[in-house]
């Protein structure tokens, strides 16, 4: 219930906040995520559900026949006491048994049968194994052997922090890197890493970066030279200029791996669209488009890649604030269609109205990119 209460009244609290008019049409259109958001959990659910009542068939199966007894005893006589070769025969079967099943299935069979046979096999050889340690090893070799959700690893997803430029009878250029300072040291402790140079106009520059369970965040800030005679803006990128692997395929290929995959943008004045993987997406404008329409497509909330493609996992990417920061998108063709991608920008508000202002080094703020305003890449794992 709170979260119904925070997806219905969030825009339009951000509406009143800012002062905007249309307050009436941030209630619908938090009516009509509430709505996406029972649809979506309906339909993850019913990928849930049916795993797991499988799961529960076979564990089952297994507890009710006797042969969890029968693994637990080939095991044993195939290590013949070595804890080693009890752990790899272990894992070999967990990858088998793990096939196919998302998460929480997947957990449900290996943690019932292959957990049970490393605490009996150890204590039968006098080796104390904690609880936990026996079932993330057979969790893990569960989720190994599952493929699901490996075209998010393999996905060309780039981020890119730059400086860029527009000098006189030329369009905007990037600044180059010069120099990189000493690398930060080696540790596994630490969680942020801040990668510092100089720019080929003497500017210093702090690029951030910090890793977490949740994903990744992206921000940093320079130094330039007040003699400056072409004031750079600072930006960070996120590329995937090329979301379906095309190369060498039919159009029926490419439609099979693209399957339900879309891109998901919420621009922060409408609602939110989407672009699917197999559609051209300027089709999809011009469609928006239609009677007049006009369509807002940036600056934008967050952009959000998600469908078959990724497996039951959702990559989305945002800015930890929209008011100081400007988001926004743009889709690329690196060919032809269907071998279309995505492009999504984050700068400062300040860098924002310095990209289109004759004057760009009034706007002080423009080559910073405060941690709270971090673009922010999240893998959102599936319900499963």
């Amino acid at each position: 219930m709170f979260m119904m209460f925070i997806v219905l009244t969030q825009k339009f609290f951000l509406g009143v906040f800012r002062g905007e008019s249309n307050i009436t049409q941030h209630l619908f259109s938090s009516l009509t995520d509430l709505k996406l958001g029972f649809v979506n959990g309906a339909r993850n659910m019913i990928g849930v559900g049916v795993a797991t009542t499988a799961a529960g068939i076979i564990v089952g199966t297994v507890t009710l026949t006797g042969v969890g007894q029968l693994i637990i005893g080939w095991v044993e006589f195939i290590a013949a006491g070595n804890l080693f070769l009890i752990l790899l025969f272990t894992a070999m079967i967990s990858l088998i048994l793990g096939m196919g099943l998302p998460t929480t299935a997947n957990y449900i069979v290996v943690s019932s049968l292959m957990a049970p046979v490393i605490m009996s096999l150890g204590a039968a050889n006098n080796v104390a194994i904690p609880l936990i340690a026996a079932h993330m090893f057979v969790f893990y070799f569960g989720i190994l052997a599952d493929e699901d959700g490996a075209r998010v690893q393999k996905s060309p997803i780039v981020i890119d922090i730059y400086g860029y430029t527009k000098s006189t009878g030329k369009g905007w250029t990037r600044r180059r890197v010069k120099s990189l300072a000493s690398s930060p040291p080696v540790s596994q402790d630490r969680r942020t890493t801040t990668v510092k140079g100089e720019w080929e106009n003497g500017s210093t520059f702090e690029y951030s970066f910090e890793f977490s369970h949740a994903g990744m965040s992206f921000w940093g800030k320079v130094k330039e030279p007040k003699s400056e005679e072409f004031p750079s803006i600072l930006r960070i990128d996120l590329k995937a200029p090329s979301i379906i692997d095309a190369a060498n395929a039919t159009f029926e290929q490419i439609k099979e791996a693209a399957g339900d995959g879309a891109l998901y943008v919420d621009p922060v004045a409408g609602k939110t669209l989407k672009f699917p993987f197999d559609e051209k997406w300027d089709d999809i404008k011009k469609g928006f488009s239609k009677g007049g329409k006009s369509v807002d497509y940036n600056p934008i909330k967050y952009a959000e890649f998600r469908g078959s493609p990724f497996g039951e996992h959702r990559i989305k990417v945002k800015s930890a604030s929209t008011r100081s920061a400007y988001l926004s998108w743009w889709d690329g063709y690196s060919q032809v269609f269907p071998v279309q991608g995505a492009f999504i920008l984050l700068k400062s508000m300040d860098g924002h109205e310095a990209g289109s202002s004759k004057n760009p080094g009034d706007f002080k703020q423009r080559l910073e990119i405060k941690k709270s305003e971090r673009l922010d890449l999240k893998v959102i794992r599936g319900a499963g």
